[in-house]
């Protein structure tokens, strides 16, 4: 039986529901290991010494993109009919913080090697998708005492699903754009840039599995690539 419509019914409700989610309580896992290489086979985090983890840990902030409908407009007796034909997803943008690291790769630099392998600048050599796109996974984080210390996959993808409200995979994501990294002698703050991530699909890896099968599968056939 929903609760008052009052402050005492709002408080009572978000606490049934864990209350709200905080904007701070993210975590992004770019799984680089999962068959990112040259045209040489080469493995992307062993050569530059950058995997998932780091990269999880430079991590400033990100947006969710959207998922968008299109539609097209059937005349009925001259009256527009809005109707859904396919999805539409935007791109991923994340923002990470600039390492000073000297003895190795910083993470700025990581990002420009990726950008070359799809596109070598020298040769004009293209890689093939296959060996450029990795699974990105993007979780927000309910502080409980079972949420895991270590970062990987699970905060996104597997394992106890208690600590994530919200568990997002993205499919097939690359490196679009390496965006700009403002240098000014009047700051002293960190350096942030963003990278902006194409990707084919994003799917609610929680729910997802049980609620697609819901949908249309008898009538009319739109595309699913």
């Amino acid at each position: 039986m929903a609760g008052n419509y009052d402050i005492d019914g709002f408080v009572t409700h978000m606490g049934k529901r864990g209350g709200v989610a905080k904007g701070n309580e993210f975590v992004v896992f770019i799984d680089v290991g999962k068959g990112v290489v040259d045209g040489n086979g080469k493995d992307l985090a062993v050569a530059t010494g950058i995997g998932a983890n780091d990269l999880a840990l430079q991590v400033q902030s990100v947006e969710l993109p959207t998922k968008a409908l299109l539609t097209k407009e059937i005349f009925t007796q001259n009256i527009p009919n809005p109707m859904g034909y396919n999805l539409q997803y935007s791109d991923l943008t994340i923002n990470f913080l600039l390492d000073a690291d000297t003895n190795g790769m910083t993470i700025w630099s990581f990002f420009n090697s990726w950008l070359n392998m799809i596109v070598n600048p020298v040769t004009a050599y293209v890689g093939y998708k296959a060996n450029y796109s990795c699974p990105i996974y993007v979780a927000t984080i309910r502080q409980t005492d079972k949420l895991p210390r270590n970062v990987d996959s699970s905060f996104g993808a597997s394992g106890n699903a208690q600590h994530k409200p919200v568990s997002v995979k993205f499919h097939d994501c690359f490196p679009k754009t390496l965006g700009q990294a403002a240098l000014d002698y009047s700051a002293s703050d960190a350096i942030k840039f963003p990278v902006t991530f194409a990707i084919r699909s994003f799917e609610d890896h929680r729910w997802d599995t049980s609620i697609v099968p819901r949908g249309a599968t008898n009538s009319v056939v739109g595309s699913n690539q």
